[in-house]
């Protein structure tokens, strides 16, 4: 029985089988093989070969790549908690000063004052004036082909 797969329409092919990846039993470049101990010591001889390249040994130079390893990952560490600092002490200043903007549309409130058209008229504030004028054209012109009264404000 075959199954319809991404052949295209009206095509069948037989179902794909999962592709199985070879061992090599050997590895010439030496990514498989252990580490080789260094004569009367606890060092191991590293050793990177890329391609056809002779084999660079890096025993000595490990090291001291790790040592400066540790000394860029420490200061980035540090940087990257200042920073996450910095957005912490300023999402509390927006939560606060949210609040007081909260506070002040309150006493609006309390005074009388319409917030919600407080609102519409901070956004037509911060419109630039070509983009205000434009939108109050189409607003007019949906309300005409509405039937519906309009003045040419966003309100």
């Amino acid at each position: 029985m075959t199954e319809q797969h991404a052949a295209g329409p009206g095509k069948t092919s037989a179902p794909k089988k999962p592709r199985r990846m070879a061992r090599p039993a050997a590895d010439p470049v030496g990514h498989n093989n252990p580490p080789e101990p260094i004569d009367g010591d606890d060092k191991v001889r590293v050793s990177i070969r890329f391609g056809d390249e002779p084999e660079i040994d890096v025993t000595e130079t490990l090291p001291k790549m790790a040592e400066q390893l540790r000394a860029v990952n420490g200061q980035s560490d540090d940087r990257l908690r200042l920073l996450i600092e910095r957005i912490e002490r300023l999402e509390e200043e927006r939560k606060g000063i949210a609040d007081d903007i909260k506070d002040v549309f309150g006493e609006a409130k309390a005074t009388g004052y319409d917030v919600k058209t407080m609102r519409r008229v901070l956004r037509l504030r911060k419109m630039n004036p070509d983009d205000r004028r434009e939108a109050e054209a189409i607003l007019e012109t949906y309300c005409r082909n509405l039937g519906m009264p309009c003045q040419g404000s966003l309100f």
